[in-house]
C-alpha cells in the first residue's frame, strides 16, 4: 500500500544509489533509467565479437547509462573491472552516509524543543538537501509548498545553498513547481548574496 509513498534516503533497505544495472537492450531501458536517475550505476554492455556499439551510443545519449563495456563477465574483463570499481566507490561512499545520518539524526534530535512548524520545516529541508533523484525532489517542493510556512533568513539561505549544491534540485530549477517555490525564496532572499544571483540567473528572474 505504501508504494508510491516517499521515504527519507537512510529509510531505503536498498538505495538506488548502491544499485547496479546491467543491459543491452531496449527492454533494460526502463530499468536503466530508474537506476541512473536516482543516483546509481546503469552499464549497457554490447556483443564484444561484432563491436556493435550502436544501440549502448544512443543509451548514453539518451542518459540511460552512465558506462558501456563489452559483454565480458570473465574476471579482468572491463565489465569486471567497472563493476569492481563501482562497489569500492559505493563502500567509501556508504561509510560518508552512514556519518552524515548519524549527525542528520542528532541535528534533528537537538531541535526537539521546536514548535511543531519549525520541526516539519527542519525535517523538509533535510529532505530536500539529500534528495537523490528528480521524483524525489518533486515530491519534497510539493510538501514544502503545500503548507505556509514563514521563512526565517537562516532557513532562506539554507533552501538557497541547497538549490546551488544538489544537482537533483539545480538540474530541475526551472521545472514549473519547483520554479514557483523558489521564485517565492528568493524574493525574501539577500539580492547581494552572490548564491541567489545565481538561481536567479537560472530562472531568468
Amino acid at each position: 500500500p505504501r508504494v508510491n509513498d516517499y521515504f527519507a534516503p537512510e529509510d531505503l533497505r536498498v538505495p538506488f544509489r548502491n544499485m547496479i544495472y546491467i543491459g543491452d537492450s531496449d527492454t533494460d531501458i526502463p530499468c536503466m533509467k530508474l537506476v541512473n536517475v536516482n543516483g546509481g550505476h546503469s552499464i549497457g554492455v554490447y556483443d564484444p565479437k561484432t563491436k556493435n556499439k550502436e544501440k549502448v551510443y544512443k543509451m548514453m545519449r539518451d542518459n540511460r547509462i552512465k558506462y558501456f563495456t563489452p559483454a565480458d563477465y570473465c574476471e579482468g574483463s572491463d565489465l569486471d573491472k567497472l563493476v569492481k570499481a563501482i562497489i569500492d566507490r559505493t563502500l567509501s561512499n556508504e561509510v560518508l552516509e552512514s556519518i552524515h545520518y548519524t549527525n542528520k539524526k542528532e541535528y534533528e534530535k537537538a531541535g526537539v524543543d521546536l514548535r511543531e512548524e519549525d520541526k516539519r520545516k527542519r525535517s523538509l529541508i533535510l529532505s530536500l538537501e539529500d534528495s537523490s533523484s528528480f521524483r524525489s525532489t518533486h515530491t519534497i517542493i510539493a510538501e514544502l509548498r503545500k503548507e505556509d510556512f514563514y521563512w526565517g533568513p537562516t532557513e532562506i539561505e539554507w533552501l538557497i545553498d541547497i538549490a546551488n549544491q544538489n544537482s537533483q534540485v539545480r538540474l530541475i530549477l526551472t521545472d514549473t513547481d519547483v520554479a514557483n517555490f523558489y521564485k517565492k525564496i528568493i524574493k525574501i532572499a539577500d539580492a547581494n548574496n552572490d548564491n541567489v544571483k545565481s538561481v536567479r540567473e537560472i530562472l531568468n528572474v
